[in-house]
């Protein structure tokens, strides 16, 4: 499983600048039209990347990240608009930015095309919510400890006996349970007869 991670000081920072959580620049990562670069010019300390792709929220990204083993750590995003935007175009560049003002990703090598598409399948700790239960939420904490209320509960009730560990999968996977049971009920009935 790959594990997202970042400083929470400079995600609240990335948000304040530039309009875009850490959270939507980890789902660049997940696009498979999504292109990875290595970062030559802040790989001074450690070997970082630069992503272009598209995040969940249809917005051109451009994220820079490190890894480590199976972590991914966020260090920065902006988003990438077209010749009249301002975002990445030809500003002055300030020695703590974590992106340069501008990328030509036509003339950049070693780009790797949906470099973590496959891994990210196999499962990350980064989950997308629906709009409708965003709105209910505030906060990445504000969802755990909701989460937690409802694991705690759970293990309340089936403590006591009143909830079946079939309770809490998902209903596909209750639903074959049951046919495999019916499925040897039946043969164990046809056996004898």
């Amino acid at each position: 499983m790959v594990e997202f991670k970042w400083d929470a000081a400079k995600a609240a920072a990335n948000l304040k600048k530039h309009g875009i959580s850490f959270h939507e620049a980890a789902t660049v990562l997940e696009d498979p039209l999504s292109t990875t670069f290595p970062d030559e010019a802040h790989s001074t300390d450690e070997p970082r990347f630069v992503t272009i792709g598209e995040s969940s929220r249809r917005r051109l990204l451009v994220v820079a990240h490190t890894e480590r083993d199976d972590a991914i750590r966020i260090i920065s995003a902006d988003e990438r608009r077209g010749a009249r935007g301002h975002s990445m175009s030809k500003a002055k560049r300030r020695d703590d930015d974590d992106l340069l003002p501008e990328y030509d990703f036509a003339s950049m090598t070693g780009g790797v095309r949906g470099k973590y598409v496959a891994r990210l399948r196999r499962g990350s700790n980064l989950v997308l919510l629906d709009p409708d239960v965003a709105a209910a939420f505030p906060s990445d904490g504000a969802v755990n400890e909701a989460l937690r209320g409802v694991l705690n509960t759970a293990r309340a009730v089936r403590g006591k006996g009143g909830l079946p560990n079939s309770a809490l999968q998902p209903p596909s996977r209750t639903r074959s349970r049951a046919r495999r049971k019916s499925l040897v009920r039946a043969l164990a009935a046809e056996r004898w007869r």
